[in-house]
Order: structure tokens, then sequence, then C-alpha cells
């Protein structure tokens, strides 16, 4: 019969077949499935926090951009018609998809959540997926002022989340979607198009060799030297010619002197650390 057979085979053929290598094997296997379970409800669970953090906020926290601007802009958008919308306001998407929002609530609250998924969820979907070091990941979001970034600057975070999402497309060389991705991102928040540059330098610039990480270092290094020394800051100086002759007043506050003090030094502290990063990237290949 064939409980007679499987006994056989159990007590005659299945000791050579599932060995003490394979039972390890299966073991590790397992082990794998349940730690990618609990990875995945850890990130479940630390998205939702964070997401609850930074919509739930007092909106005095943080520059005054939330209390000042978005909050009024958005009591704003629930007299508004969608096509006021796109004549009174740049970046429209941001203000369009809040106006959609403000239909079916005019809860602030409410809104600052759905804001801050739009950011937060990008973001730790492609670090859950991607990150070979997730934990080194999250220091790294939450100590160079990303998270920070989100309970103030909501149109650049939701860019930024979009632009988290070309990732894919940027390492698949497929170069018309990154570029539909990137302007999308940009529609948020004009910045985003920065990002256009990653392309070519992924893979045109050999950003691997010696001479290239030397290069960078030297550059950061007399940039800092010219902006701390000699008083001259590059940052500020290039916005401030851009503001006055190319008539991009929106940037206008990154010019004043305390706010482009702190952030310079924000700028080369990120870029030391992103630099240490790149080292230990191009040390593993």
């Amino acid at each position: 019969s064939i409980s007679n057979t499987a006994e056989y085979g159990d007590y005659m053929t299945g000791r050579r077949i599932i060995t003490e290598e394979t039972k390890k094997e299966m073991k590790k296997a397992s082990f794998s499935l349940k730690n990618k379970f609990y990875k995945k409800i850890a990130f479940i669970i630390m998205s939702v926090i964070i997401i609850l953090i930074i919509g739930m906020r007092n909106i005095k926290l943080g520059i005054s951009d939330t209390e000042h601007v978005y909050i009024p802009e958005f009591r704003r958008l629930q007299s508004m018609d969608f096509s006021e919308i796109l004549v009174k306001f740049k970046d429209p998407f941001f203000y369009l998809i809040s106006k959609v929002i403000s239909l079916f609530t005019n809860n602030e609250t409410i809104w600052l959540i759905i804001c801050a998924s739009l950011y937060i969820i990008p973001v730790m979907y492609i670090i859950y997926r991607e990150s070979k070091y997730p934990l080194l990941s999250l220091a790294m979001f939450f100590s160079l002022n990303y998270f920070g970034m989100g309970f103030y600057g909501i149109r650049h975070c939701i860019a930024l989340g979009i632009v988290f999402l070309s990732f894919y497309s940027l390492r698949d060389k497929n170069l018309k979607k990154f570029i539909i991705t990137i302007v999308c991102a940009s529609l948020f928040h004009i910045s985003a198009l920065i990002f256009l540059i990653s392309y070519p330098i992924v893979h045109y610039f050999n950003y691997k060799s010696r001479r290239t990480f030397v290069i960078t270092c030297v550059g950061i290094l007399l940039m800092f030297i010219i902006s701390n020394v000699f008083g001259k800051n590059i940052i500020s100086n290039l916005l401030l010619f851009a503001v006055e002759n190319l008539k991009l007043t929106r940037f206008s506050i990154y010019t004043q002197e305390n706010f482009s003090s702190l952030n310079n030094n924000i700028f080369y502290i990120n870029y030391i650390i992103y630099v240490f990063a790149w080292w230990y990237a191009c040390s593993l290949k």
C-alpha cells in the first residue's frame, strides 16, 4: 500500500536524502522567512509611528512654515476652484492634492498625516527592500535631518519621497521612466529636478576611481575653507544671484545670513558623511 511504501522510504531511503546538512539548511530557510516577516512587521510599525509623529505634531514645531504658510494655504484652498489653484500657486500638484483632501475633510491633522504618508512610505519601502544595512539607513535618515525636515518642508518631502521611487528606474537604466518620475516630483517642488544629474553620474561617471574620490574631497575642502576662512558663503551667494538676477524670489529666505550659515554647516556635515559612505561602498566592490 501507499502507507507501507512511505514507511519503507522513511526507514530506508529518507535518512540518505534528508541528511543533517539538509536539516540545517531547512532551519536556516525557516529562520530567514521568520526574519523577513518580523522585519516587514517592524517597518510597518515604524512607518505608522513616524507618520503619526509628523502628522500629529504641534504646528509651531520647527521652522514656522507649517503655522504661517502651509496651514493658512490649506484653509484658503477650501474656498478656491481647481482652475484658480493652477494660476495662483507654483508647484501645483501639492495644492491640487490638498484641495482634493479638503473636499473630504477640513481637519488639518488628517491632512498633515496624509502628507507625511506620501513622504515616509516611499522612503521606508526603499530602505526595507533595498538596504543591506537597514538599521544604518534608518540611522542616517534620522540623523541627517531628513526626518526633521518632515516637520516643516512638506512639499520638499513629498517630492523627495517620489525621488526615492526613481531608484528602480535609475538602477535599471530606464532613462524615460527616470525622467518622468523626477518631473512628477518637481511638480511638488521644483528642486527635485536637481536629481536628474544622478543618472549620468551613476552610469557614465567613474565614481569608483580613486582620482574621482580625491578630487571630490579636495573640492569640498576648498568650499569649506573659502566659506568659513574668507567669509564668503558660496551657496548663499549663488542663491542671492539667482534671486536678484533670475527673479527666483521663492528662494530668498535661503539667502538670509542666520539661515544660510546654519544650513551651510549642515551641508558640510552631511557631505562629510556622504563621502565616508561613498568610500565605504567603493571599498566593498
